[in-house]
């Protein structure tokens, strides 16, 4: 693990990763958005999508329709530094992540556990997501 920056600066970009969270939980567009910087990218088993415009086209796609991301109520998604490491108004790091959701149709709960590879900007005093690789580290159905 390593973190290197201003505190300040690592605070804003542990803010960011969280309000990520909570608008994954709360299935609120407006606030994922806000995430993210107009030209990011985001990746995961979905494909790679490119641009804030279509970052969201996606993220409604995967949420209309249904309960939640796959289409089962995400309950639970909690998220944890593992680098942060900022030099001015860009910076990398890792962030490892749990979801916990129900499958209304199965009752199945599933476990998601996986890292993204992020990248950040800093742009008009806001850090926003630049880039989230996400890799799926194991998951499983209980």
């Amino acid at each position: 693990m390593s973190f290197s920056g201003s505190t300040e600066d690592m605070i804003a970009v542990r803010n960011l990763i969280d309000a990520y969270g909570d608008a994954v939980i709360r299935r609120d567009l407006d606030a994922f958005g806000a995430c993210w910087h107009e030209d990011a990218v985001w990746e995961y088993e979905a494909g790679i999508f490119a641009g804030k415009e279509n970052i969201l086209k996606q993220w409604k796609f995967i949420h209309d329709g249904s309960h939640g991301v796959r289409g089962v109520d995400t309950r639970f998604f909690s998220s944890t530094p593992g680098a942060i490491n900022l030099s001015h108004a860009a910076g990398a790091g890792l962030t490892y992540i749990c979801i916990r959701s129900h499958d209304a149709e199965s009752d199945e709960h599933i476990s998601y556990y996986g890292v993204y590879h992020d990248e950040w900007v800093k742009a008009s005093e806001r850090w926003l997501f630049k880039c989230r690789r996400f890799k799926q580290l194991y998951s499983y159905c209980h």
